[in-house]
């Protein structure tokens, strides 16, 4: 099979390259040949030349000219680290190889997102008959994402930012009476940062979406109320409030989550929308904040509540109890309520109440309120009513795919009269 050899793709560039910059012949002669003629014999000759090879290339078969071309395997691969290899054959320049945020780009990761940890290049010279002779880059780099280092001041900083004329709140009439009910006002499993898209999942979901409605939640859960005497609302935070847990986007035990923020900006996206919550309660009754831990923001959430802490430290109408207990318990006059996440006790939950609230078990009306299974469920054992909360997140890719599905997306409010026990209840769907 006829083909084009070095010389000749070397020979066939410099003749169209000589045609592109008008240069003389007898410069392209002398570097094809090696020898010094006339402007008029390097011009003669390098037409013959030139001619010898457009018909040499007209006999070379549609498969000679496709194996001129090297099939290249381009692959990616993760690594255990979370970094990625990647290996393609890119058309670039000599500069454009060294270019950090090119070499990013042509290989389809995001500078914002991922840094080059190496970077190697070979050359490939290939000649097809429409572009002649091309250099091309095997290009191999390696990458990870770009991980911020943590700074306290992310929080001082969230905190200063807050002007609170400015906090967008929804004033709802209410009276506030001694003699009043006690609202609690319980979104579980928010996971702000999670991210989901219609291509892997059912539906969309990321940071700005959950704070949305996270917030519309409220509205609507203290619109709901407003025919009621209210002299308490108790704010349940955390349960799973943030989607993960530290800047490489794990939870609290390292289960690694899809996200397509950084950790500061959920983390300052989430605070922003708590304390827009507060500020909103706050015009209603008195505030009693409680932290309950979930598996994906042990830490998170808490250094949240701690703040807030010290951000009404000296309002009289906003209380924080940030404490890490697992289980929390809470009395509104003749009712017990439990409050927990209930990943850690499982089926031992049924057994905490007893022990972990002996003085206060005679109350005639007892609820534990958990969490985690993202959908809504009831027992009643011992005199106890244990109901698992429905979530306000979307499915993610893995309880999608896993078929997880078909679960209402609801918050809960609950009102509670000091007599009666448990007096209403309200599903919050936005």
């Amino acid at each position: 099979m006829i083909r084009l050899d070095e010389f000749d793709k070397v020979a066939y560039k410099e003749i169209l390259d000589r045609k592109e910059t008008s240069s003389p012949y007898e410069n392209a002669h002398s570097k094809i040949t090696g020898i010094s003629v006339s402007e008029t014999e390097s011009r003669k000759q390098l037409k013959g030349i030139e001619n010898y090879l457009e018909a040499k290339l007209d006999w070379i078969e549609d498969s000679a000219l496709e194996e001129d071309v090297p099939k290249y395997k381009e692959s990616t691969e993760l690594l255990s680290d979370g970094s990625y290899k990647s290996d393609k054959l890119l058309k670039m320049n000599e500069e454009q190889s060294k270019d950090v945020c090119y070499l990013l780009e042509a290989h389809g990761f995001d500078s914002g997102f991922w840094q080059v940890v190496s970077a190697r290049n070979n050359i490939w010279n290939v000649y097809s008959k429409q572009d002649g002779v091309q250099q091309l880059y095997s290009s191999k780099i390696t990458v990870k994402p770009i991980v911020p280092e943590f700074k306290e001041e992310w929080i001082q900083n969230t905190i200063d930012r807050i002007d609170f004329n400015k906090i967008k709140t929804n004033k709802v009439e209410h009276d506030v009476s001694e003699n009043g009910v006690t609202v609690e006002i319980n979104f579980c499993d928010v996971h702000i940062g999670k991210y989901i898209t219609a291509l892997v999942a059912m539906g969309n979901y990321n940071a700005d979406i959950a704070t949305q409605k996270f917030i519309k939640a409220i509205i609507k859960g203290i619109s709901n109320t407003s025919h009621y005497n209210i002299k308490k609302i108790v704010f349940i935070v955390g349960q799973d409030y943030i989607n993960f847990d530290n800047l490489q986007g794990t939870t609290t035990k390292g289960t690694r989550q899809d996200m397509n923020e950084f950790y500061q900006s959920v983390y300052e996206k989430a605070y922003d929308v708590l304390i827009e919550a507060v500020e909103t309660l706050k015009m209603v009754a008195p505030v009693e904040v409680i932290y309950v831990k979930g598996n994906h923001d042990k830490m998170t959430t808490y250094t949240m509540l701690s703040g807030l802490d010290k951000i009404y430290a000296k309002d009289e109408n906003v209380s924080v109890d940030y404490s890490m207990r697992q289980r929390k318990y809470r009395t509104y006059g003749d009712t017990l309520v439990g409050y927990g996440h209930g990943e850690e006790e499982k089926s031992r939950i049924f057994d905490c109440m007893q022990s972990d609230e002996k003085h206060n078990w005679g109350k005639t009306y007892k609820y534990f309120h958990l969490s985690h299974k993202h959908s809504e469920s009831r027992k009643e054992k011992a005199g106890v009513i244990y109901n698992w909360l429905g979530a306000l997140s979307e499915s993610c890719k893995w309880t999608w795919e896993s078929g997880f599905v078909g679960a209402e997306k609801k918050g809960h409010v609950f009102v509670y009269d000091d007599n009666e026990g448990k007096i209403a209840e309200f599903f919050i769907k936005v």
